[in-house]
């Protein structure tokens, strides 16, 4: 993956920069590639291929999910950091009113 953004981010020419996010790119899809594989080979092995269509939708559907996700995070995030920054400001505000003694000022 960091050569994808390594790829992406460096003023190179654009020869080179393509194919360092296509190396890094390539690796990652090899990694989840791998990681199919064997659970594809571990389904297989313990149920002789009878869950592989169950392995599959879970897959497609897990697929769906992280899309989502990735497109969603960000706009999440921003929400999670407005909530935290009022959940912040309404603490101060406790904690300062409870501090401040009255008629002080």
């Amino acid at each position: 993956m960091m050569g994808s953004v390594l790829g992406a981010e460096m003023e190179l020419d654009p020869i080179v920069q393509w194919s360092i996010a296509a190396v890094g790119g390539g690796g990652v899809a090899g990694t989840v590639q791998a990681g199919t594989v064997a659970t594809r080979a571990v389904s297989t092995g313990t149920t002789g291929g009878l869950a592989n269509p169950i392995v599959s939708v879970f897959e497609a559907i897990m697929a769906v999910i992280v899309t989502l996700l990735a497109l969603l995070a960000p706009l999440l995030g921003l929400v999670l950091v407005i909530v935290g920054m009022a959940y912040a400001g309404k603490m101060i505000a406790k904690r300062k009113s409870k501090t401040s003694i009255p008629g002080s000022g």
